[in-house]
Formats: C-alpha cells, sequence, structure tokens
C-alpha cells in the first residue's frame, strides 16, 4: 500500500507555512530531484560503460547528455545495506546494515528527512520485497519520506512467497505520481527490480543463440551459486550458462525500455536533477559464483552505473572514483540544503581525488565477513580467509593476488579504512541493529539472503 508519514507531513505544513509557496533556497540548483537505483545492475552490460551498441539504448542516451562517472562503486552487494549507503551517506557497518535481515536505525538522518524537514515533497516508489515497509516496524528505509508505494503482489517464478513488481508497473506508478505533482517541489524515488532473478523478462527482450558444445552447470540446493545455478534462478530445466546470460541482459533490455518511458516524461521538466544508479551488480560466472550477489565483493558486485544529468550539471565522462556515499551530498548540494555528517562528497562540485571506497557484507550464517577497499589503483579484499590485494589496471578481473607481496600497501589500505570508519560514531551496534521478525527471516531466506545451506 502506499503509506504515509505522520512526520514528514507536519513538517511539509510547517515549511509550507513559513515559506508561503517560496521557490527554491538561494544555494539551489535544482527545484526536483529524482533518483533511479536498478537493482542487480552492472555497470559493464551498458552501453554507456561499453557493453555492445544498442544494449541500453534509453539510457545510453542519457548518458549522452549527463555528467557519466565510469569508477562508481556500491557499499555493499545486497540491497538494503547498499541503499543505506545511498540514503545517508554512511557506510553499512556503521548503520548495523550488515545485511537484507536488519533495518535502518532510527537514529540515522536519511536523504528523505532533510528533504521533508525542508518543505519538499518526498515519495518513493519501490519494487523489492525487502524493501516493503514491515506493519511492526519503526524503521527502515522509508525513514523520512511523506509517502512511500510498496504495494506490489506479481509472484516471481520458483519463489511463491516472494513478490515483486515488474518494470512496466514502476514506471506506470511514476508516471501516475509525476502527473499528480508536477507542479511542485519534490525528491522522487523510483527503485526498480528488473534485472534481478529469477531472469524473466519479456518475450520480445530474449535474444539466445546456444553455445555449440557448451558445458552445463549443475543445479544448486541453495542460494549461493558457487560453481552451480543458484536453486531459485533455475528455469526451464535448463543448465548452460548462456541461457541465464542471455535472459539477464533480456532483462536490462526490458528494464530500459522501461527507463526510457520516464525519461521521456522528465524530459520536459526543467529544473529537475535526475540521479541513475544501481544498488549493486551480478556474478555472471566470475570467480565461479554464478547468477547470484552478496557473496563476495569483486568489482562485478560493486562497479555500479552513476549518471546525473539536470540544471548546472556539464555533460560529460569522469574517472574520479566515487561511490553510494557521494549520492546524499551531491542531491542535497542541489536542492541548496545542508548535509548531515556523511563520508561524501557533493560531485557537483570538485570532484575528490586521491580516495578510497569502502564495501562492506556480513551474511548471518555464513562462514565468514567480507570488506573491501577499493583505491585508486588497488582494491584490498579481507576476510576469514585473509586478505587479497589487486592491481585493478593489470587486473582488472582480480584473478592475481598480490598481498603476499606487498604488505606495507595492504597495512595502508587497511589502516585508511579503519581510520575512515572512526570519522563518524556508528548509529548502530555493528551485530545489534534493529531485526526483522521470524515470519521476514523466512521470506528473505527464499530470496536467497538467508546464510548459507538453508538458503
Amino acid at each position: 500500500m502506499v503509506r504515509r508519514s505522520n512526520q514528514a507531513l507536519a513538517a511539509l505544513l510547517v515549511a509550507g507555512l513559513v515559506s508561503c509557496g517560496a521557490g527554491p533556497d538561494g544555494g539551489a540548483s535544482a527545484r526536483r530531484v529524482v533518483l533511479v537505483t536498478c537493482d542487480t545492475l552492472r555497470a559493464d552490460h551498458l552501453g554507456a560503460y561499453g557493453a555492445p551498441e544498442g544494449a541500453t539504448p534509453a539510457l545510453d542516451a542519457f548518458a549522452e547528455r549527463a555528467l557519466v562517472f565510469e569508477r562508481a562503486f556500491a557499499s555493499a552487494p545486497l540491497t538494503c545495506p547498499a541503499l543505506s549507503t545511498v540514503m545517508t551517506g554512511r557506510l553499512p557497518d556503521e548503520l548495523g546494515m550488515g545485511s537484507n535481515k536488519v533495518l535502518l536505525p532510527a537514529a540515522a538522518e536519511t536523504l528523505a528527512e532533510v528533504i521533508s524537514a525542508a518543505g519538499i515533497r518526498t515519495h518513493a516508489i519501490v519494487s523489492n520485497w525487502v524493501l516493503r515497509m514491515r506493519d511492526d516496524a519503526t524503521v527502515s528505509l522509508s525513514q523520512g519520506f511523506l509517502t512511500y508505494d510498496d504495494e506490489f503482489d506479481a509472484v516471481e517464478p520458483n519463489r511463491p512467497k516472494v513478490l515483486e513488481r515488474r518494470a512496466k508497473s514502476t514506471t506506470d506508478a511514476a508516471l501516475a505520481w509525476l502527473a499528480e505533482h508536477d507542479a511542485e517541489r519534490f525528491f522522487l524515488w523510483v527503485h526498480y527490480q528488473d534485472p534481478h532473478g529469477p531472469y524473466t523478462p519479456p518475450a520480445p527482450y530474449v535474444r539466445w543463440s546456444p553455445t555449440e558444445g557448451e558445458a552445463h552447470l549443475p543445479v544448486g540446493k541453495t542460494q549461493i551459486g558457487l560453481g552451480e545455478i543458484p536453486q531459485y534462478q533455475f528455469l526451464e530445466d535448463e543448465t548452460r550458462p548462456s541461457f541465464y546470460r542471455a535472459r539477464y541482459e533480456g532483462e536490462i533490455r526490458y528494464f530500459d525500455h522501461e527507463l526510457g518511458r520516464l525519461l521521456e516524461a522528465l524530459a520536459d521538466s526543467p529544473g529537475t536533477l535526475v540521479v541513475i544508479t544501481a544498488d549493486h551488480g551480478e556474478s555472471l560466472g566470475e570467480h565461479d559464483y554464478w547468477f547470484s550477489h552478496g557473496q563476495s565483493l569483486y568489482a562485478e558486485l560493486l562497479h555500479v552505473p552513476l549518471l546525473i544529468h539536470g540544471p548546472g550539471v556539464r555533460s560529460g565522462r569522469a574517472t574520479s572514483l566515487v561511490g553510494h556515499i557521494d549520492i546524499l551530498p551531491t542531491i542535497l548540494g542541489a536542492l541548496g540544503l545542508e548535509a548531515p555528517a556523511n563520508h561524501g562528497t557533493d560531485l557537483l562540485g570538485e570532484l575528490p581525488t586521491d580516495r578510497i571506497v569502502p564495501a562492506q557484507v556480513r551474511r548471518p550464517g555464513a562462514p565468514d565477513r567480507w570488506q573491501s577497499v577499493t583505491g585508486e589503483r588497488w582494491r584490498l579484499v579481507v576476510s576469514a580467509k585473509g586478505q587479497m590485494l589487486f592491481d585493478l589496471d593489470a587486473d582488472p578481473g582480480e584473478l592475481r593476488d598480490l598481498a603476499p607481496s606487498n604488505h606495507e600497501l595492504v597495512q595502508s589500505l587497511a589502516s585508511r579504512a579503519e581510520a575512515m570508519l572512526e570519522e563518524l560514531a556508528p548509529l548502530g551496534e555493528r551485530a545489534q541493529a534493529e531485526v526483522l521478525s521470524a515470519e521476514d527471516h523466512s521470506r528473505l531466506g527464499a530470496l536467497g539472503y538467508g546464510g548459507t545451506s538453508s538458503e
């Protein structure tokens, strides 16, 4: 259903009385902001990021007039931890957001809360079950939104307890809301579920030619996908990897078509800042993980698109190292609003140099915890199994571990990450954030977010 926040409504009414309908604050460059996040979208499968021409025509056309960040990285390979960073500018560990099974701490100050407090209407349209509000929860990623549309009932194949909203319905909901509120100042967040698995794009978007002599994969009993097809991804008794890769690409084409409808509606909306990114990527066989995410911190899961277009934004391409941490200060800066404490940089100002972008994942029931530190050239990955260091210039596929011969560099990157974590006080104990109900845990297990053998 579409939920309404009484706190956000009160802030909107009070601010309206004070401003008496005034326009943007003096420092604002944008009257409206639309944030589009796409689930499970790898950057390298978009034309603007090197995919074959014609893969994503709508997004590529947008990229021609946008500022495209070539090196943007997620804070986590899971939806809720990653989007918690988008909404707060803080790292998952600081928020206690190690998995999809914990809720954003109430003490966190979110993008929507700051914008609502300024008297700007806020609305969200989400399409992934893990983003739905829980009736017994006081906080979630809905925190601060005046209205929150989590009403959807499409049942996923293979997972009858898991609901979603497909891309067409998501765009329809966004267009209907925009038509009603186009004269107002607003912040609209739209989260698309496609191309999250199971990969079931509509027929016109499927293009698959089997590869002769292709090896088949076993079908797993879990959702992890290490050396096998995850149980929830298995479709049509097919075990050839090319089948699933083609369907993943079809899901992206479907998303791109529906994104194009939304972007067309926004083209005639002056004063609107549009930000497009993804929560995380997807493993398609790299490091022997197949059609899954959340299990590691390699580039295929962390490298995400980030494109920005709007008033005062120059078009072009930027190679600066950026991430989810930068979205909150960038949006608030465009609206002329002061940002709460965060780790990010306003990307519409001076671009950052010589920085690091951390990522973290904690899987309940999993054998270890992973952390990574991405620098200008190097990525350090740390788990209970040890440390791995990769030279991203010479080894973009992260296949050669250089940690054993680079102890000083490993320690330097680790120390910089620890110092970054200590900059801001944690808002939730790292193992004690608010947790979900038993029923929610069961559904998350069906989604593939439950741990190891029980997934």
